[in-house]
Order: C-alpha cells, then sequence, then structure tokens
C-alpha cells in the first residue's frame, strides 16, 4: 500500500530538529537569504565564471557558511531533458 507520508520506521522517534544558534532571527534582513540554497545546472566550462560573478555580486548572501567565503558544492553529472507531452489547453468545462 502507498502512502503520501515519509518512511519512518517505527525505531526512528519523530523530533523536531533545533535551529543553529547562528541562523539569524527571522525579523533580520538576511533571514530571507539564509534559508534558501540556489542550485544551478550550468555547462562545465561556465560554472567557475557564474560562481565568481554570484561571489561578486552578492558578498553577504551567496557562498558564506559560517566563517567561509565562496563556499559551493559541485557536482559533475549528465542530465536529460525531456520534452513535455504539450496537450490542448481547455478554456471551457463541459459536463
Amino acid at each position: 500500500m502507498y502512502s503520501s507520508q515519509p518512511y519512518l520506521s517505527k525505531k526512528t522517534p519523530r523530533r523536531r530538529v533545533p535551529r543553529p544558534d547562528s541562523d539569524p532571527p527571522a525579523t533580520s534582513p538576511g533571514a530571507a537569504a539564509a534559508r534558501f540554497k540556489l542550485v544551478f545546472f550550468s555547462p562545465a566550462p561556465n560554472t567557475h565564471a557564474i560562481l565568481d560573478h554570484l561571489f561578486e555580486t552578492f558578498p553577504a548572501h551567496v557562498g558564506r557558511v559560517g566563517n567561509y567565503e565562496h563556499v559551493a558544492f559541485l557536482s559533475r553529472g549528465t542530465g536529460a531533458l525531456p520534452q513535455l507531452c504539450l496537450l490542448p489547453i481547455h478554456t471551457s468545462m463541459h459536463a
């Protein structure tokens, strides 16, 4: 049987993970930027140029983790971009 709930074994306690003390308060100007991670895909030859541009343009928000700056996680991979099946759009509903 399938369930929309994530799998948790009976041995896994359900608990809330506390926020680290280094997170800014939710009302600070940088709070929104601290809650999100930027994920992008690019051709390998362009990746470092894109990262350099982001680090220079947004030095207070992009690539900062604790006392470190210009932080990025890079992973090579082969992707696929399948064409979506385009269906006609119905402007009215008929019973």
